[in-house]
Protein backbone atom coordinates (compact mmCIF):
# COMPACT_ATOMS: atom_id res chain seq x y z
CA UNK A 1 0.00 0.00 0.00
CA UNK A 2 2.85 2.09 0.84
CA UNK A 3 4.35 2.14 -2.11
CA UNK A 4 0.88 3.30 -4.16
CA UNK A 5 0.85 6.22 -2.01
CA UNK A 6 4.73 7.18 -2.53
CA UNK A 7 3.48 7.04 -6.21
CA UNK A 8 0.64 8.85 -6.29
CA UNK A 9 2.71 12.11 -3.77
CA UNK A 10 5.09 11.98 -6.35
CA UNK A 11 2.42 12.11 -9.27
CA UNK A 12 1.09 15.13 -7.20
CA UNK A 13 4.64 16.56 -6.60
CA UNK A 14 5.42 16.73 -9.79
CA UNK A 15 1.91 17.98 -11.06
CA UNK A 16 2.78 21.37 -8.47
CA UNK A 17 6.01 21.93 -9.68
CA UNK A 18 5.08 21.64 -13.44
CA UNK A 19 2.29 24.11 -12.68
CA UNK A 20 4.90 26.22 -11.19
CA UNK A 21 6.76 26.34 -13.98
CA UNK A 22 4.04 26.63 -16.38
CA UNK A 23 2.10 29.25 -14.57
CA UNK A 24 3.24 31.69 -16.70
CA UNK A 25 1.54 30.79 -19.48
CA UNK A 26 -1.88 29.52 -17.71
CA UNK A 27 -4.57 31.10 -18.52
CA UNK A 28 -7.82 31.07 -15.67
CA UNK A 29 -11.58 31.59 -16.51
CA UNK A 30 -12.42 35.44 -14.87
CA UNK A 31 -13.95 34.56 -11.36
CA UNK A 32 -17.39 36.10 -11.17
CA UNK A 33 -17.11 39.52 -8.66
CA UNK A 34 -17.72 39.32 -5.30
CA UNK A 35 -17.27 39.58 -1.84
CA UNK A 36 -14.71 37.53 0.75
CA UNK A 37 -15.11 35.53 3.74
CA UNK A 38 -13.04 34.80 6.48
CA UNK A 39 -13.78 32.11 9.31
CA UNK A 40 -11.90 30.45 12.37
CA UNK A 41 -12.96 27.04 13.41
CA UNK A 42 -12.41 25.25 16.77
CA UNK A 43 -12.99 21.86 17.23
CA UNK A 44 -12.59 19.65 19.59
CA UNK A 45 -14.05 16.43 21.76
CA UNK A 46 -15.22 17.45 24.70
CA UNK A 47 -17.32 19.65 22.70
CA UNK A 48 -19.90 16.94 22.63
CA UNK A 49 -21.80 15.70 25.84
CA UNK A 50 -19.83 13.45 27.98
CA UNK A 51 -15.82 13.24 28.96
CA UNK A 52 -13.75 12.71 26.00
CA UNK A 53 -10.09 13.22 25.42
CA UNK A 54 -9.30 10.76 22.55
CA UNK A 55 -8.97 9.92 18.79
CA UNK A 56 -9.76 13.24 16.84
CA UNK A 57 -9.04 15.50 20.21
CA UNK A 58 -8.47 18.99 18.32
CA UNK A 59 -8.20 21.26 15.64
CA UNK A 60 -7.77 24.60 14.51
CA UNK A 61 -7.89 26.38 11.21
CA UNK A 62 -8.55 29.69 9.80
CA UNK A 63 -9.62 30.48 6.07
CA UNK A 64 -10.08 33.15 3.54
CA UNK A 65 -12.01 32.93 0.46
CA UNK A 66 -12.23 35.59 -2.08
CA UNK A 67 -12.65 35.30 -6.28
CA UNK A 68 -9.41 36.77 -6.39
CA UNK A 69 -7.59 34.54 -5.47
CA UNK A 70 -9.03 31.93 -8.39
CA UNK A 71 -6.43 33.32 -10.71
CA UNK A 72 -3.15 34.00 -7.95
CA UNK A 73 0.25 31.81 -8.23
CA UNK A 74 -0.53 30.11 -5.09
CA UNK A 75 -3.42 28.27 -7.10
CA UNK A 76 -1.89 27.66 -9.86
CA UNK A 77 -1.07 23.76 -9.51
CA UNK A 78 -4.25 23.54 -8.43
CA UNK A 79 -5.74 24.90 -11.51
CA UNK A 80 -3.13 23.33 -13.68
CA UNK A 81 -4.24 19.45 -12.08
CA UNK A 82 -8.09 20.43 -12.85
CA UNK A 83 -7.18 20.86 -16.17
CA UNK A 84 -5.61 17.57 -16.51
CA UNK A 85 -9.11 16.45 -14.83
CA UNK A 86 -11.12 18.07 -17.37
CA UNK A 87 -12.59 20.42 -15.06
CA UNK A 88 -15.73 22.12 -16.77
CA UNK A 89 -17.97 25.28 -15.36
CA UNK A 90 -16.67 29.07 -14.02
CA UNK A 91 -14.05 29.17 -12.05
CA UNK A 92 -16.34 31.07 -9.32
CA UNK A 93 -14.03 30.93 -5.81
CA UNK A 94 -10.79 30.82 -4.38
CA UNK A 95 -9.57 29.62 -0.95
CA UNK A 96 -6.97 29.52 1.14
CA UNK A 97 -6.85 27.79 4.63
CA UNK A 98 -3.98 27.65 7.20
CA UNK A 99 -4.51 24.46 10.42
CA UNK A 100 -3.45 22.00 12.50
CA UNK A 101 -4.82 19.03 14.14
CA UNK A 102 -4.10 16.44 16.27
CA UNK A 103 -4.96 12.39 17.40
CA UNK A 104 -4.52 10.84 20.62
CA UNK A 105 -5.08 7.48 22.25
CA UNK A 106 -8.01 7.04 25.00
CA UNK A 107 -5.25 6.91 28.16
CA UNK A 108 -3.25 10.24 27.32
CA UNK A 109 -0.83 9.96 30.05
CA UNK A 110 0.25 6.61 30.11
CA UNK A 111 4.25 6.24 29.93
CA UNK A 112 4.27 3.15 28.07
CA UNK A 113 3.06 2.00 24.41
CA UNK A 114 -0.38 0.75 24.00
CA UNK A 115 -0.52 -0.71 20.66
CA UNK A 116 -4.03 -1.92 20.99
CA UNK A 117 -5.08 1.84 20.54
CA UNK A 118 -4.00 4.35 17.85
CA UNK A 119 -1.18 5.95 18.13
CA UNK A 120 -0.76 9.88 18.78
CA UNK A 121 -0.76 11.42 15.38
CA UNK A 122 -0.47 15.61 13.83
CA UNK A 123 -0.91 17.62 10.66
CA UNK A 124 0.35 20.99 10.35
CA UNK A 125 -1.21 22.48 6.67
CA UNK A 126 -1.72 25.00 4.30
CA UNK A 127 -4.36 24.18 1.10
CA UNK A 128 -6.15 26.03 -1.57
CA UNK A 129 -9.12 25.65 -3.30
CA UNK A 130 -10.70 26.41 -5.98
CA UNK A 131 -14.98 26.16 -7.02
CA UNK A 132 -16.56 25.77 -10.33
CA UNK A 133 -20.15 26.33 -11.07
CA UNK A 134 -22.66 24.85 -13.30
CA UNK A 135 -24.01 27.69 -15.87
CA UNK A 136 -27.82 26.65 -14.04
CA UNK A 137 -26.34 26.65 -10.44
CA UNK A 138 -27.11 23.27 -9.52
CA UNK A 139 -24.43 21.58 -9.78
CA UNK A 140 -20.75 22.72 -7.76
CA UNK A 141 -17.33 20.88 -8.52
CA UNK A 142 -14.72 21.63 -5.54
CA UNK A 143 -10.72 21.14 -5.94
CA UNK A 144 -8.43 21.15 -3.02
CA UNK A 145 -4.99 21.16 -2.43
CA UNK A 146 -3.35 20.16 1.12
CA UNK A 147 0.64 20.22 1.29
CA UNK A 148 1.68 19.28 4.97
CA UNK A 149 3.65 17.94 7.68
CA UNK A 150 3.16 15.40 9.93
CA UNK A 151 4.98 14.62 13.34
CA UNK A 152 5.78 18.38 14.25
CA UNK A 153 5.59 18.40 17.87
CA UNK A 154 3.57 21.95 17.96
CA UNK A 155 -0.07 20.38 18.40
CA UNK A 156 1.16 18.04 21.04
CA UNK A 157 2.95 21.66 22.98
CA UNK A 158 -0.32 23.27 22.19
CA UNK A 159 -2.43 20.73 23.54
CA UNK A 160 0.11 20.31 27.05
CA UNK A 161 0.20 24.17 27.21
CA UNK A 162 -3.93 23.91 26.98
CA UNK A 163 -4.24 21.25 29.74
CA UNK A 164 -1.96 22.85 31.88
CA UNK A 165 -4.03 26.09 32.28
CA UNK A 166 -7.26 23.82 32.61
CA UNK A 167 -5.56 21.64 35.03
CA UNK A 168 -6.31 18.74 32.93
CA UNK A 169 -4.30 15.34 32.57
CA UNK A 170 -0.96 15.61 30.87
CA UNK A 171 -0.15 14.07 27.74
CA UNK A 172 3.13 12.07 27.60
CA UNK A 173 3.07 9.94 24.17
CA UNK A 174 3.58 12.91 21.68
CA UNK A 175 7.29 11.85 21.35
CA UNK A 176 6.11 8.39 19.65
CA UNK A 177 3.48 10.56 17.27
CA UNK A 178 3.50 8.96 13.80
CA UNK A 179 6.27 10.26 11.44
CA UNK A 180 8.25 12.23 14.90
CA UNK A 181 10.55 15.10 13.79
CA UNK A 182 8.51 15.70 10.40
CA UNK A 183 7.59 14.46 7.48
CA UNK A 184 5.84 15.98 3.93
CA UNK A 185 2.84 15.15 2.72
CA UNK A 186 0.45 15.75 0.54
CA UNK A 187 -3.81 15.21 0.01
CA UNK A 188 -6.09 16.16 -3.26
CA UNK A 189 -9.60 16.50 -3.21
CA UNK A 190 -12.50 16.44 -5.59
CA UNK A 191 -16.33 16.75 -5.08
CA UNK A 192 -19.17 16.90 -7.06
CA UNK A 193 -22.07 18.47 -5.26
CA UNK A 194 -25.61 18.89 -6.81
CA UNK A 195 -28.37 20.58 -5.65
CA UNK A 196 -31.81 17.90 -5.67
CA UNK A 197 -34.58 20.22 -5.22
CA UNK A 198 -34.31 23.45 -6.73
CA UNK A 199 -36.74 26.54 -5.44
CA UNK A 200 -37.33 25.24 -2.28
CA UNK A 201 -37.16 28.56 -0.23
CA UNK A 202 -36.98 26.52 3.27
CA UNK A 203 -35.12 22.94 3.24
CA UNK A 204 -32.72 21.90 0.22
CA UNK A 205 -31.20 18.38 -0.29
CA UNK A 206 -28.01 17.95 -1.43
CA UNK A 207 -25.94 14.45 -2.80
CA UNK A 208 -21.91 14.87 -2.32
CA UNK A 209 -19.40 13.03 -4.54
CA UNK A 210 -16.58 13.15 -3.32
CA UNK A 211 -12.58 11.60 -3.40
CA UNK A 212 -9.12 12.01 -1.98
CA UNK A 213 -5.80 11.06 -2.54
CA UNK A 214 -2.62 11.66 -0.44
CA UNK A 215 -2.88 10.87 3.70
CA UNK A 216 -5.76 10.36 3.28
CA UNK A 217 -6.85 8.18 0.04
CA UNK A 218 -11.12 7.85 0.18
CA UNK A 219 -14.18 7.74 -2.31
CA UNK A 220 -17.50 8.62 -0.61
CA UNK A 221 -20.82 9.62 -1.25
CA UNK A 222 -23.29 11.49 1.07
CA UNK A 223 -26.53 13.24 1.40
CA UNK A 224 -27.05 16.29 3.28
CA UNK A 225 -29.82 18.91 3.94
CA UNK A 226 -29.86 21.97 5.69
CA UNK A 227 -33.47 23.68 7.20
CA UNK A 228 -35.29 26.96 8.28
CA UNK A 229 -34.78 30.76 7.64
CA UNK A 230 -32.51 30.42 4.51
CA UNK A 231 -30.89 33.70 3.07
CA UNK A 232 -27.98 32.70 0.73
CA UNK A 233 -27.08 30.26 -1.85
CA UNK A 234 -27.51 26.42 -1.63
CA UNK A 235 -23.76 26.10 -2.26
CA UNK A 236 -22.94 28.53 0.57
CA UNK A 237 -22.35 26.83 3.53
CA UNK A 238 -20.85 22.76 2.81
CA UNK A 239 -20.18 21.17 6.25
CA UNK A 240 -20.30 17.75 3.73
CA UNK A 241 -16.99 18.79 2.30
CA UNK A 242 -15.17 19.11 5.89
CA UNK A 243 -12.29 16.62 6.72
CA UNK A 244 -11.64 17.25 10.41
CA UNK A 245 -9.95 20.70 10.73
CA UNK A 246 -9.98 21.07 6.69
CA UNK A 247 -13.12 23.44 5.98
CA UNK A 248 -14.74 24.96 2.88
CA UNK A 249 -15.19 28.35 2.15
CA UNK A 250 -17.44 30.53 -0.02
CA UNK A 251 -18.09 34.38 -0.63
CA UNK A 252 -21.44 34.90 -0.42
CA UNK A 253 -22.91 37.75 1.28
CA UNK A 254 -26.01 36.31 3.03
CA UNK A 255 -28.76 38.58 4.89
CA UNK A 256 -29.68 37.19 8.41
CA UNK A 257 -30.27 33.68 8.60
CA UNK A 258 -30.56 30.66 10.99
CA UNK A 259 -31.07 27.12 9.44
CA UNK A 260 -30.13 23.45 11.08
CA UNK A 261 -27.63 21.35 8.78
CA UNK A 262 -26.60 17.46 8.95
CA UNK A 263 -26.01 14.82 6.48
CA UNK A 264 -24.87 11.07 6.45
CA UNK A 265 -21.73 9.38 4.37
CA UNK A 266 -20.23 6.04 2.79
CA UNK A 267 -16.73 6.05 2.91
CA UNK A 268 -14.47 3.56 0.92
CA UNK A 269 -11.45 4.23 2.33
CA UNK A 270 -8.08 2.90 1.45
CA UNK A 271 -5.67 4.36 3.33
CA UNK A 272 -5.12 6.62 6.01
CA UNK A 273 -1.36 8.02 7.59
CA UNK A 274 -2.48 9.01 10.75
CA UNK A 275 -3.18 5.71 11.79
CA UNK A 276 -0.74 3.67 9.48
CA UNK A 277 2.02 6.09 8.93
CA UNK A 278 3.78 7.32 5.70
CA UNK A 279 7.35 6.31 4.58
CA UNK A 280 9.40 7.35 8.21
CA UNK A 281 9.45 4.75 10.72
CA UNK A 282 6.75 4.91 13.42
CA UNK A 283 6.80 3.89 17.23
CA UNK A 284 3.68 2.49 16.45
CA UNK A 285 0.90 2.09 13.57
CA UNK A 286 -1.42 -0.14 11.99
CA UNK A 287 -1.52 -2.30 8.93
CA UNK A 288 -4.21 -1.88 6.32
CA UNK A 289 -5.52 -5.64 7.07
CA UNK A 290 -6.24 -4.11 10.80
CA UNK A 291 -8.74 -1.36 9.64
CA UNK A 292 -12.35 -1.01 8.29
CA UNK A 293 -12.07 0.25 4.77
CA UNK A 294 -15.81 1.00 4.66
CA UNK A 295 -16.63 3.87 7.50
CA UNK A 296 -20.45 5.21 8.20
CA UNK A 297 -20.25 9.34 8.89
CA UNK A 298 -22.69 11.70 10.27
CA UNK A 299 -23.12 15.44 11.12
CA UNK A 300 -25.69 17.72 12.78
CA UNK A 301 -25.45 21.84 13.65
CA UNK A 302 -27.27 24.94 13.38
CA UNK A 303 -25.60 27.94 12.42
CA UNK A 304 -26.98 31.96 12.72
CA UNK A 305 -25.96 34.64 10.67
CA UNK A 306 -26.64 37.96 10.99
CA UNK A 307 -27.21 41.25 8.41
CA UNK A 308 -24.04 42.74 9.94
CA UNK A 309 -22.03 39.68 7.88
CA UNK A 310 -20.80 37.77 10.97
CA UNK A 311 -21.97 34.07 11.61
CA UNK A 312 -21.42 31.42 13.80
CA UNK A 313 -22.06 27.29 13.96
CA UNK A 314 -22.12 24.32 16.21
CA UNK A 315 -21.95 21.07 15.16
CA UNK A 316 -21.63 17.22 16.40
CA UNK A 317 -19.37 14.95 13.59
CA UNK A 318 -18.77 11.48 14.00
CA UNK A 319 -17.75 8.18 11.82
CA UNK A 320 -17.82 4.60 12.77
CA UNK A 321 -14.77 2.87 13.78
CA UNK A 322 -11.84 2.58 11.52
CA UNK A 323 -9.85 0.01 13.50
CA UNK A 324 -11.17 -3.75 13.84
CA UNK A 325 -9.85 -4.48 17.28
CA UNK A 326 -8.25 -3.86 20.60
CA UNK A 327 -8.71 -0.56 22.34
CA UNK A 328 -9.21 1.50 19.16
CA UNK A 329 -11.94 -0.48 18.60
CA UNK A 330 -14.49 2.48 18.34
CA UNK A 331 -16.38 5.13 17.01
CA UNK A 332 -14.79 8.92 16.62
CA UNK A 333 -17.05 11.71 18.02
CA UNK A 334 -16.38 15.51 17.98
CA UNK A 335 -17.80 19.43 18.46
CA UNK A 336 -17.21 22.17 16.36
CA UNK A 337 -17.10 25.63 16.22
CA UNK A 338 -17.04 27.98 13.69
CA UNK A 339 -17.12 32.14 13.86
CA UNK A 340 -16.89 33.95 10.46
CA UNK A 341 -17.30 37.29 8.49
CA UNK A 342 -18.39 37.77 5.39
CA UNK A 343 -17.86 41.33 3.50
Amino acid sequence: MKWLIAMAQVLLLAATTAASAEEGRLTSVAPIEGGERWALAYENDFLVPGSRDQDYTYGISLSLAKTSLVGAHSHSPLALIDQLFGGEGEAYCGGVELGLYGFTPEDIERDSLDVSDRPFASLVYVSTSIEHHSADQTQVRRSQMTYGILGLGWVGQIQEATHAVLDGDKPKGWDQQIAEGGEFTLRYSGSQRRLLNPGNPHTEWRLTQQVSLGYITEASVGLSFRSGQLNSVWHNFSPELASYAEASANTQRSREEWFVWGGVAVKARAYNAFLQGQFRDSAHTFDAGDLNHWIGEAWLGVTRAWDNGFYASYGVRGHTSEVKHGVADRAVIWGGLLLGKRV
